[in-house]
Protein backbone atom coordinates (compact mmCIF):
# COMPACT_ATOMS: atom_id res chain seq x y z
CA UNK A 1 0.00 0.00 0.00
CA UNK A 2 0.92 3.62 -0.97
CA UNK A 3 2.39 5.53 2.60
CA UNK A 4 1.45 8.80 0.56
CA UNK A 5 -2.32 8.43 -0.07
CA UNK A 6 -3.13 7.48 3.95
CA UNK A 7 -3.71 9.82 6.29
CA UNK A 8 -1.06 11.53 8.47
CA UNK A 9 0.17 9.14 11.40
CA UNK A 10 -0.34 11.11 14.15
CA UNK A 11 -4.00 10.25 14.02
CA UNK A 12 -3.58 6.40 13.66
CA UNK A 13 -4.35 4.41 16.97
CA UNK A 14 -1.02 3.81 19.28
CA UNK A 15 -1.42 0.05 20.48
CA UNK A 16 1.45 -0.70 22.86
CA UNK A 17 2.17 -4.68 23.46
CA UNK A 18 1.68 -4.20 26.65
CA UNK A 19 -2.06 -3.60 26.45
CA UNK A 20 -2.17 -7.26 25.51
CA UNK A 21 0.45 -8.64 27.84
CA UNK A 22 -0.87 -11.30 29.70
CA UNK A 23 1.72 -11.28 32.15
CA UNK A 24 0.88 -7.13 32.92
CA UNK A 25 -1.71 -6.01 35.50
CA UNK A 26 -4.10 -3.61 34.66
CA UNK A 27 -1.91 -0.98 36.97
CA UNK A 28 0.61 -1.39 34.74
CA UNK A 29 -1.02 -1.27 31.05
CA UNK A 30 -2.79 -4.00 30.49
CA UNK A 31 -6.48 -3.08 28.59
CA UNK A 32 -7.94 -6.34 28.32
CA UNK A 33 -8.91 -9.02 30.29
CA UNK A 34 -6.18 -12.07 31.59
CA UNK A 35 -8.34 -14.58 29.45
CA UNK A 36 -8.11 -13.12 25.99
CA UNK A 37 -4.38 -11.21 26.84
CA UNK A 38 -1.23 -13.14 25.47
CA UNK A 39 2.42 -14.22 27.35
CA UNK A 40 4.66 -11.09 25.92
CA UNK A 41 3.84 -9.93 22.67
CA UNK A 42 6.35 -7.87 20.83
CA UNK A 43 5.32 -4.82 18.06
CA UNK A 44 6.29 -7.34 14.91
CA UNK A 45 3.85 -9.96 15.85
CA UNK A 46 1.40 -7.33 16.01
CA UNK A 47 2.41 -5.69 13.14
CA UNK A 48 1.74 -9.15 11.39
CA UNK A 49 -1.64 -9.63 12.72
CA UNK A 50 -2.54 -5.95 11.13
CA UNK A 51 -1.07 -7.43 7.75
CA UNK A 52 -3.39 -10.19 8.44
CA UNK A 53 -6.35 -8.19 8.71
CA UNK A 54 -5.15 -5.84 5.78
CA UNK A 55 -5.00 -2.79 8.02
CA UNK A 56 -2.01 -0.33 7.50
CA UNK A 57 0.36 -0.22 10.20
CA UNK A 58 3.47 1.72 11.01
CA UNK A 59 5.72 0.05 13.80
CA UNK A 60 7.55 2.77 15.69
CA UNK A 61 10.71 0.88 17.53
CA UNK A 62 12.14 4.25 18.97
CA UNK A 63 9.17 4.93 21.07
CA UNK A 64 9.03 3.85 25.00
CA UNK A 65 5.29 3.48 26.62
CA UNK A 66 5.07 6.26 29.14
CA UNK A 67 4.42 4.37 32.07
CA UNK A 68 7.66 2.09 31.70
CA UNK A 69 10.13 3.30 29.82
CA UNK A 70 12.01 0.29 29.11
CA UNK A 71 8.85 -0.93 27.13
CA UNK A 72 9.84 0.14 23.45
CA UNK A 73 8.00 -0.17 20.54
CA UNK A 74 4.48 0.59 19.58
CA UNK A 75 2.59 -0.26 16.70
CA UNK A 76 0.17 2.84 15.06
CA UNK A 77 -3.00 1.15 13.09
CA UNK A 78 -5.08 3.27 10.98
CA UNK A 79 -9.06 0.98 11.09
CA UNK A 80 -10.80 3.96 9.05
CA UNK A 81 -10.43 5.64 5.81
CA UNK A 82 -9.95 9.46 5.40
CA UNK A 83 -14.25 9.04 4.02
CA UNK A 84 -14.99 7.36 7.22
CA UNK A 85 -15.23 3.79 5.71
CA UNK A 86 -13.21 0.91 7.68
CA UNK A 87 -10.46 -1.06 5.96
CA UNK A 88 -11.15 -4.34 7.11
CA UNK A 89 -15.24 -4.56 6.56
CA UNK A 90 -15.43 -7.78 8.63
CA UNK A 91 -13.94 -5.71 11.45
CA UNK A 92 -17.65 -3.26 12.41
CA UNK A 93 -17.55 -4.00 16.44
CA UNK A 94 -15.76 -5.98 18.76
CA UNK A 95 -17.38 -9.10 18.58
CA UNK A 96 -17.22 -9.71 15.11
CA UNK A 97 -13.35 -9.38 14.04
CA UNK A 98 -12.96 -11.41 16.63
CA UNK A 99 -15.81 -14.79 15.96
CA UNK A 100 -14.25 -14.04 11.74
CA UNK A 101 -10.44 -14.59 12.56
CA UNK A 102 -10.65 -17.49 15.24
CA UNK A 103 -10.64 -20.05 12.98
CA UNK A 104 -7.51 -18.94 11.23
CA UNK A 105 -5.55 -18.60 14.77
CA UNK A 106 -3.22 -21.44 13.09
CA UNK A 107 -1.71 -18.74 10.36
CA UNK A 108 0.27 -17.08 12.46
CA UNK A 109 3.30 -19.83 12.95
CA UNK A 110 4.98 -17.73 15.90
CA UNK A 111 2.33 -16.91 18.43
CA UNK A 112 -1.40 -17.62 19.22
CA UNK A 113 -3.31 -15.21 16.87
CA UNK A 114 -6.21 -15.35 18.99
CA UNK A 115 -4.77 -13.15 21.92
CA UNK A 116 -3.23 -10.50 19.12
CA UNK A 117 -6.66 -10.36 17.17
CA UNK A 118 -8.54 -9.95 20.24
CA UNK A 119 -5.75 -6.58 20.99
CA UNK A 120 -6.73 -5.37 18.10
CA UNK A 121 -10.49 -5.82 17.42
CA UNK A 122 -10.75 -4.35 21.34
CA UNK A 123 -8.19 -1.29 20.57
CA UNK A 124 -10.72 -0.63 17.75
CA UNK A 125 -13.77 -1.13 19.79
CA UNK A 126 -12.54 1.34 22.36
CA UNK A 127 -11.72 3.79 20.17
CA UNK A 128 -14.85 4.36 19.01
CA UNK A 129 -16.12 4.62 22.23
CA UNK A 130 -13.97 7.25 23.24
CA UNK A 131 -14.86 9.05 19.97
CA UNK A 132 -18.37 9.07 20.74
CA UNK A 133 -17.79 10.18 24.27
CA UNK A 134 -16.09 13.65 23.18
Amino acid sequence: MDTSELPNLKKWIVMYPVYINSKKTMAEGRRIGLAKACENPTCAEIGDCCSYLKLPFAIEIDKAYPRDFMQRGRVRVLLKKEDGTLFNSAISSNQDGLDCYLDHSTLHKRRNLDCLLFGLVNMKFMEICLQTER
